[in-house]
């Protein structure tokens, strides 16, 4: 596995840079895979199936993106199949467990997901610059791709007074949940912000254009760009192990209190139940 530091194709010229974000749904039925892109500083957003001349129809004609980010499991290539993951185990740990716990990936329905990521692997090449990343642990060889987790993205940033509500929520109910008090709490606005993006009029205005049955797809593939946005811009905090990949996150100066102290606990719990290599990744000149 190779690690990316400032190979950064974009700077130097004067294209800005493009980012993909991509909800990987794996329903054979019906459009589950959001997409969003930001080409030229516009965001845009489409809801697309499972097949790739579907995914690729959605997108914006020509353009190379320099980054993706995909909210499923993006593995090393020598991965086992049935390989449990540290990212993973660290956020099923306390405090993170019923706040936006991940689900497992190595058996049951997780492994269905894991395929629709390998899947996605293959397909998005298409459409990426072949290179490294500008920062992090490269995954997939010369291919900027990095995984997103929605959840958990949204919800380190949510401080101890929003979840003290005590809302039980049904299964697939947490991400809209942690998306409407992201938005309502101004996290989203800090979000882009931080990435020099405007505030979160974008975002509101991307819902208002399209179809509220389409909204969750949307918004997971909207939170991926964001996660594409941090990664570019180095600021990303990278949680997981080189053998199972990485969940990347925001930076922790956007994580609530209750977060960054529970991170190293959480670390050194996994690094016990078995997942010795468990940690934020860091550049080896520091």
């Amino acid at each position: 596995m190779s690690q990316g530091r400032s190979n950064d194709p974009v700077r130097g010229s004067n294209r800005p840079p493009a980012f993909l974000g991509l909800d990987v749904g794996f329903a054979a039925d019906r459009e589950t895979t959001g997409i969003a892109w930001r080409v030229c500083g516009q965001i845009g957003v489409a809801v697309a199936g499972t097949q790739w001349e579907s995914r690729q129809a959605a997108l914006p004609p020509d353009v190379r993106f320099d980054l993706a980010a995909v909210d499923a499991p993006i593995l090393p290539a020598s991965a086992e199949a049935e390989l449990p993951r540290a990212c993973e185990a660290v956020l099923c740990r306390r405090p993170f467990w019923n706040r936006c716990k991940p689900g497992r990936s190595h058996h049951g329905l997780g492994l269905e997901f894991r395929r629709a990521g390998a899947a996605a692997g293959v397909q998005i090449p298409a459409v990426l610059q072949r290179t490294l990343l500008p920062y992090g642990p490269m995954v997939l060889s010369n291919l900027p791709v990095v995984e997103a987790f929605p959840n958990g993205f949204l919800g380190v940033m949510l401080s101890d007074q929003v979840f003290e509500a005590g809302l039980k929520l049904r299964r697939g109910e947490r991400f809209d949940w942690l998306y409407d008090r992201a938005l309502a709490t101004g996290c989203l606005s800090r979000v882009l912000l931080d990435l020099s993006w405007g505030d979160d009029r974008a975002l509101r205005e991307v819902e208002a254009d399209h179809d509220t049955r389409a909204r969750h797809e949307m918004r997971a593939a909207l939170v991926c760009l964001l996660t594409a946005g941090f990664a570019h811009a180095g600021s990303a905090t990278v949680l997981g192990d080189p053998g199972s990949g990485w969940f990347w996150l925001p930076p922790t100066t956007l994580w609530a209190e209750w977060a960054r102290r529970g991170l190293d606990e959480a670390i050194a719990c996994s690094r016990v139940r078995g997942f010795p290599q468990a940690c934020t990744w860091r550049p080896l000149d520091l």
